[in-house]
């Protein structure tokens, strides 16, 4: 038994939110250990889609370029496709880059743009980054066998791979511990959503279909045929994929189980396969009824457990830990009270709500096509006949494909979300945000993620997103002196500011802040807004600041805002 050791945090898991959280913190500069029970990165792809607001996580974190390089190119022609094999006769298909000026609104939104990079590959690139940071302990081949909250402090038990173990006291426990978390059933925390959406399996097979989707790139592809309804992800977009099928359609969830369906899918028998992996799963669309147990807060699918229709799982997951470390860091340097950490529920629990219902919407949705996901499907028995009922089945497939466009394109649902139930965001009465699943409209309302425009600070080219990463920024109108005046005294105790930040951007992009000339706005180091006011300043204006960033940090002797 080693000495007891004392850490900030402890991270329990070492997947993509865990591993998140320790970037994260160790950005902060909070010393923190995580411990994840496997020797390594899960080698299984599971999750493919890294959206929007992670690639914005992931340019913050220096490693977009790398997960670009692993990831399947996008192409003109990228769609999803509809079809009895990949062999076989094309039913329909969705282009998602079709409507140009959707496209270039979506790309104004973002300084990124969103990647097709498998999990097995993405998660040793944030490894690899967790690993550069001085304050972060990495321990993989380590489980944590029991943690009890003593109200001041956790105290965990570790165990190593050797049988080593140690005493761990924590001031704070991150429980990223994966969808059947420990943690989480040890603090009686229970979900709330269907247990059993689906039984699938989930087969992970090499094999070179490059010849079979030419010129019809594809993130999924759908299978629907009267052997079986199910479908393909592209991984690579040629040589690695997986397959998704219900449970009760092979006879064991083994390759070698599996192996005829995965024939089925393929549809020439030529084309050599290699099953590499194949696993049984239940979905269900399930969120934690509490995100905080005194010293512990769940993260990732600790906390949240989707169908991966929409790919929301491993995202809202690590956009989790990007919320909590900024708090932790707060809390940990004594520059908040612990309460902020109770607006981490109250910010992150309805994005995870809200995530969930979307994604089992879309699971749902599909089987207006046939394909019997979550849904009753109907007969496709005749789909592949060229009979008035064969072409009576592929119309009606096709009739339903524009339907499933919120299911691939949904930029509204990854950075349109406002916070707006939160002690750690002040009301200015503008309401709530515009939001629309599909479409993102920027606004600059308290609680949305501030809007990134491309500005020109100092001569060079920076997104706004760059100003606020990691720290605190004031942002004002061009006739905002009386602000900027206001916040040099009232928040001069406040890490990490910036001042009165000027950039240059014509009036029509300013206007997505709301601001007006007079007004000012504060922005949060996760790059949401705090606080903001559209007018003058008052000439209580420092009381005003003083005020805001005590209610949002939980300092005490905070009066309310009037």
């Amino acid at each position: 038994m080693q000495e007891t050791l004392e850490i900030p945090v402890l991270i329990v898991g070492g997947g993509p939110t865990g591993l998140a959280a320790a970037i994260e913190l160790g950005r902060h500069g909070v010393p923190c250990l995580l411990a994840e029970r496997h020797a390594a990165t899960r080698p299984h792809p599971r999750a493919s889609v890294v959206n929007v607001r992670s690639m914005e996580l992931c340019r913050a974190w220096g490693i977009a370029e790398e997960v670009l390089a692993h990831a399947m190119p996008l192409t003109p022609e990228l769609g999803v496709t509809w079809t009895t094999s990949l062999a076989g006769r094309e039913i329909g298909r969705l282009l998602l880059l079709d409507d140009i000026d959707r496209v270039m609104k979506e790309a104004a939104s973002s300084p990124v743009i969103p990647a097709i990079c498998p999990q097995d590959r993405f998660e040793p690139l944030l490894r690899e980054r967790a690993e550069r940071e001085p304050s972060v302990d990495l321990r993989f081949r380590t489980e944590v066998v029991s943690l009890v909250d003593h109200g001041d402090h956790a105290r965990a038990e570790l165990v190593d791979a050797d049988g080593q173990t140690q005493t761990v006291r924590a001031q704070w426990v991150i429980a990223a511990d994966g969808a059947r978390s420990r943690l989480r059933d040890d603090l009686g925390i229970d979900l709330e959503g269907p247990a059993d959406v689906s039984q699938q399996v989930n087969v992970y097979f090499h094999a070179d279909l490059g010849p079979l989707v030419e010129g019809r790139s594809s993130v999924l592809l759908y299978v629907a045929n009267r052997a079986f309804t199910g479908f393909l992800i592209a991984l690579d977009g040629r040589h690695r994929w997986l397959l998704n099928v219900a449970r009760e359609l092979v006879p064991s969830a083994t390759p070698e189980g599996c192996a005829a369906i995965v024939a089925a899918a393929i549809g020439d028998p030529d084309v050599e396969t290699e099953i590499v992996a194949a696993y049984e799963w239940t979905v269900t669309a399930q969120v934690a009824t509490r995100y905080r147990a005194g010293r512990v807060l769940l993260a990732g699918d600790a906390a949240h457990r989707f169908p991966h229709t929409g790919g929301f799982g491993m995202n809202t997951g690590i956009q989790d830990a990007h919320n909590l470390a900024w708090k932790l860091a707060a809390v940990v340097r004594c520059d908040a009270g612990d309460g902020l950490l109770d607006s981490y529920d109250e910010e992150r629990r309805p994005v995870g709500l809200s995530n969930c219902a979307q994604s089992l919407h879309n699971a749902r949705a599909i089987a207006d096509t046939g394909i019997s996901f979550a849904g009753d499907g109907f007969d496709l028995s005749a789909v592949d006949d060229d009979t008035p009922e064969g072409q009576a089945v592929r119309e009606r497939i096709v009739a339903n494909i524009p339907r499933q466009r919120p299911h691939f394109a949904f930029r509204g649902q990854e950075i349109g979300f406002q916070y707006r139930e939160s002690s750690a965001v002040v009301d200015d009465g503008s309401g709530p945000a515009p939001y629309d699943v599909e479409t993102y409209v920027p606004d600059g309302r308290p609680g949305v993620r501030a809007p990134h425009l491309w500005i020109d600070v100092a001569g060079e080219q920076r997104s706004t997103l760059d100003l606020w990463d990691g720290r605190w920024a004031f942002l004002g109108g061009p006739d905002s002196t009386g602000w900027k005046q206001a916040a040099a005294l009232a928040l001069a105790d406040v890490p990490f500011v910036r001042f009165g930040v000027d950039f240059t951007a014509d009036a029509e992009q300013f206007a997505a802040y709301g601001l007006g000339d007079e007004g000012a706005l504060l922005v949060r180091p996760d790059g949401h807004v705090a606080w903001r006011a559209r007018g003058r300043a008052p000439l209580d204006a420092p009381d005003h600041l003083r005020t805001a960033i005590g209610l949002i940090l939980d300092r005490p002797k905070t009066r309310s805002i009037a």
